[in-house]
């Protein structure tokens, strides 16, 4: 697309089916068959899907447009771009074109060609006469690009990043964490590492800018950079409104120097022996260094006082550092503080201790409780998340706490309002918040379900598995009324949906009648579609409990406690009969007076009337009972609510918040914690519906089980809204060697990122 560079008008045209107008040759055509119910067919002109059909077709293009290719036009396989200065110039071009077409009878399709634009769309770039940038109809679909869940998904997506990395600076380190997935052998894990470069990726791609064409009469300059594990470079000009990048190239390769060889450049100049001295250690770049700088000679300058615009991570000037070197190099500080930034301000009340070491600007630091004194660089805003990153994140940073995280800083760097800085570095880290529970863990307040009369809800529950009695009994299903507290409990062989529900109702529904409400946990057979049937049939609604929060089931929970060690107690000469001893428990259990009467009227045993009078009296006295029952219940309800919500903490959750989840550990180093989720509906006062963040899946959540997800918002690599850019900008040896352009190269040599950024 250099070819491209002075051109105002533009048309793009499209072949009908470009495959099916190249005919097979008679004697190849079996080679094509393909079997159908009707029979055997073969293609006499060549189908999708032939693995050397592209290189066929491209070509035949080439072949066709020869000598026009890259003087009027572009061609890729059946696309072909026309482009010229001037609109005479372009109808002549494009009759010239069609005239090749029409010679080797190739047809176009009208419906998708484009005539004398001054803008088209050309192979997922939008061509302009001020330069190109990407279709945004490519790039709006990454907006909503899921995150990947296996190695395939991350190839697709670095399939389509790839394509546009020359609009994205530094793709070779933003895109890191990716690559390490798609090695061979690399264990699938999916980290913060992963999700910060897919989300870095995604907000790159779409808001990469439009990169300018080259224009050959102007020189070029050349900015390098490098880690330990990456080089870059950036392809710029000097243009009168400023400076233009041509493109971006970056690899995972070796040092500062061998840059000048990944962009095919032999250096020349006061900096030319540093080449060869690193190419050495870098064996698989030592030899093409040489045979690839062979093929362009170009004088380099090396002005070391200009920015580099390849550095890693943006270097732009800082203003405030650069106002205080002002300040220092005139010996013209102000005698108030200036108005306005805060770091300025600081800066300024530190300005007895600032100094200019080898040209950089230093803070003098004395530790405490020594006399030892020592000069750190002051660092700029735009650098302090690779400060950070390297003493909190790096593998030997070990994310510790924000305490010992500031006290290393303090002894390498400085920079105004380092300690708000790292506590919200470490209070976003996702890897700390995996693992580290909140200082003050949440705990919901108490959550009261009132209830006024026998079996309006109950609650269930399965026990076990037990020791196998000699009946075959190995569960145990524990109802109880919330009203009453009337236990009942239905020995088992299975816990599966069929055997609940047959004892659901002969044991309840058919005694006492049906309850409004069925309260359980989310045991695959209570939330089976046979429970759920059944309590459509009855006329009950059913609840459960939140995952990993059986203390909203208590009653039922603490009735197993109970029943568990009577039953021990019982059954410990006989341990395999304990079906045979659960009734006698449940006689004992029950006989207390309050219960018997709110379920029978009167205490079992006694005599009973069978005259109305009997019946008047049984109904004042229940009324009398059931009315003592939810005083003293509203009461006692009232009493441990107010005792356990003396201990509630935490601030509830509105839809949208992000959290984390709490969740069993399966090992000593697996994480505590899992998300981030985003909240969806509060369902009702400590129970949410959350989604994943970066997936599909839903889940019930109490609000003890969460905390708050701080999220790090990424930090774009550069931010250049209004600056010009070239694309892919591989300009050919053959290119540079023909137009003898000057190129400066700028080099910035006391810097180095660490090798994990």
């Amino acid at each position: 697309l250099d070819a491209l560079a002075g051109a105002k008008w533009f048309t793009t045209l499209d072949l009908a089916s470009g495959y099916w107008q190249v005919e097979v040759d008679e004697r190849d055509r079996e080679k094509t068959a393909f079997a159908t119910p009707l029979g055997l067919y073969q293609f006499k002109v060549m189908p999708f899907g032939l693995c050397n059909a592209p290189g066929t077709f491209q070509r035949l293009m080439e072949r066709t447009l020869s000598g026009l290719v890259s003087k009027s036009c572009l061609v890729y396989l059946d696309d072909i771009i026309v482009f010229s200065a001037t609109e005479e110039e372009h109808l002549t071009r494009l009759e010239e074109v069609f005239q090749r077409l029409k010679g080797e009878g190739l047809k176009i399709k009208p419906e998708k060609c484009q005539l004398m634009k001054k803008q088209v769309v050309y192979l997922g770039h939008v061509i302009t006469p001020e330069g190109i940038g990407t279709d945004s109809q490519k790039t709006a679909a990454v907006r909503q690009w899921r995150t990947p869940r296996c190695v395939r998904e991350v190839r697709q997506f670095l399939g389509l990043a790839s394509y546009y990395r020359r609009f994205i600076k530094d793709f070779a380190r933003v895109a890191g964490p990716l690559h390490e997935l798609t090695r061979k052998g690399e264990k699938w894990q999916w980290g913060p590492r992963q999700e910060g470069a897919f989300t870095t990726l995604k907000n790159l791609l779409v808001s990469t800018p439009i990169l300018g064409h080259p224009d050959f009469s102007i020189p070029f300059v050349l900015d390098v950079d490098a880690s330990d594990t990456a080089i870059g470079a950036v392809l710029s000009q000097m243009m009168e409104n400023g400076n233009q990048v041509e493109g971006d190239a970056s690899a995972g390769m070796g040092r500062e120097t061998v840059s000048s060889v990944f962009v095919r450049a032999k250096v020349h100049g006061t900096h030319g022996p540093q080449l060869p001295a690193v190419a050495l250690k870098l064996p698989r770049t030592g030899r093409s260094g040489g045979a690839l700088g062979n093929s362009m000679e170009m004088p380099m300058l090396y002005p070391g006082s200009r920015a580099n615009n390849a550095g890693w991570g943006p270097r732009e000037d800082d203003p405030e550092i650069q106002q205080v070197i002002k300040w220092l190099s005139t010996n013209s500080w102000p005698d108030k503080a200036p108005e306005g930034s805060r770091i300025l301000k600081s800066l300024w009340a530190q300005r007895r201790r600032m100094k200019m070491t080898n040209g950089v600007l230093t803070r003098e630091w004395e530790a405490l409780g020594t006399n030892k004194k020592t000069m750190l660089p002051v660092i700029p805003r735009a650098r302090v998340p690779e400060v950070l990153d390297l003493i909190h994140d790096h593998p030997t940073g070990g994310h510790l706490g924000v305490a010992k995280s500031l006290e290393k800083i303090r002894q390498r760097f400085y920079w105004p309002q380092q300690r708000e800085d790292v506590e919200d570095w470490c209070r976003t880290c996702d890897a700390c918040a995996s693992r580290k529970a909140p200082q003050a863990k949440a705990r919901a307040p108490m959550q009261i379900q009132p209830v006024g009369y026998p079996f309006q809800r109950i609650g269930v529950d399965v026990l076990g598995p037990l020791e196998e009695t000699k009946r075959g009994n190995r569960y145990l299903l524990v109802i109880c009324d919330y009203f009453t507290k009337w236990p009942e409990a239905f020995p088992m062989p299975d816990a599966e949906a069929t055997t609940i529900a047959r004892h659901l109702v002969n044991g309840i529904f058919c005694r006492f009648g049906a309850p409004e409400t069925i309260h359980s946990d989310q045991g695959r057979n209570f939330e089976s579609a046979l429970i759920k049937e059944l309590c459509e049939l009855f006329g009950t609604s059913k609840t459960r409990t939140t995952t990993y929060h059986a203390q909203s089931d208590g009653l039922v929970e603490r009735m197993n406690r109970t029943l568990v060690d009577m039953l021990a107690a019982t059954s410990i000469e006989e341990p395999g009969e304990w079906d045979e001893y659960i009734d006698r428990v449940l006689l004992t259990y029950r006989t207390m007076r309050l219960p018997v009467d709110l379920i029978y009227g009167q205490p079992d045993g006694k005599p009973q009337q069978t005259s109305s009078q009997y019946i008047r009296q049984l109904r004042q006295d229940l009324e009398r009972l059931y009315s003592d029952v939810r005083q003293r219940a509203g009461m006692e309800q009232k009493r441990q609510k107010d005792w356990y919500d003396k201990h509630a903490r935490g601030t509830l959750f509105e839809p949208g918040d992000r959290v984390w989840l709490q969740i069993p550990r399966n090992s000593k180093l697996g994480p505590n914690w899992e998300g981030p989720y985003r909240v969806l509906k509060r369902l009702d006062g400590c129970t949410y519906r959350v989604q994943q963040c970066r997936g599909k899946k839903k889940v019930v959540v109490h609000f003890d089980r969460m905390k708050p997800n701080a999220e790090r918002v990424p930090r774009s690599t550069r931010v250049q809204p209004e600056r010009k850019r070239q694309p892919p900008a591989r300009l050919r040896d053959a290119v540079l060697t023909r137009t003898k352009c000057p190129m400066t190269v700028t080099t910035d040599k006391n810097y180095r990122i660490p090798a994990n950024t």
